[in-house]
């Protein structure tokens, strides 16, 4: 909203509102950051700590802070995982390759903790290269299984819908990986809507 109409009231709202998901993460011994749902913690950008990036990453562009900026750079290390149980997006692998890229991108480079001022593609190469554990050939094409591995699947949240729009992300144009997660012009000054 901030965004769209420039009103800086909706900026401590949703900082307010991540404080609130953030306050419900906990660090692991291995530096992951996970939010707790009450009974797992979840890495994921469904119900998860990957879920937090995006609107980090656009708070932090219009509200510079060290300790959201910290969150993020955490939310970045989680998404380097070595194992993730699924492929899909919204719960697997593909989600922690798109919020690697999604957080790569020059706006949000001085929100993470990379003393080289740039994104780590090595970190993206990498979980892409790890996508290949879940791939299948079906019917002489890439296929990928879905939520817990049970079935192939095609659609967005957990099949190959999900991972080809994260590798897109990654490896192609840098486009949005979900929409309206986009980075936006910037709001304008007078705090007077579009």
């Amino acid at each position: 909203m901030y965004e769209e109409t420039g009103a800086a009231r909706y900026l401590a709202l949703a900082d307010r509102a991540l404080g609130h998901d953030t306050d419900r993460c906990a660090t692991g011994p291995d530096g992951a950051l996970t939010l707790f749902d009450g009974s797992h913690h979840l890495p994921y950008l469904h119900g998860g700590s990957g879920g937090l990036a995006f609107p980090l990453r656009a708070l932090l562009r219009h509200r510079p802070d060290e300790g959201r900026a910290a969150v993020l750079a955490a939310v970045r290390h989680t998404s380097r995982a070595l194992y993730v149980r699924n492929a899909g997006l919204l719960r697997g692998r593909a989600g922690g390759i798109a919020v690697l890229a999604a957080t790569d991108s020059a706006d949000s480079a001085h929100a993470c903790d990379d003393p080289r001022g740039r994104g780590d593609q090595d970190a993206v190469r990498t979980q892409v290269r790890r996508l290949a554990w879940y791939a299948r050939g079906y019917q002489g094409h890439l296929a990928f299984p879905g939520f817990r591995m049970r079935r192939l699947s095609a659609d967005l949240a957990t099949g190959a819908a999900g991972v080809l729009l994260a590798l897109d992300s990654a490896l192609g144009e840098g486009g949005p990986v979900l929409p309206y997660l986009d980075p936006r012009p910037p709001a304008p000054r007078d705090g007077e809507g579009r």
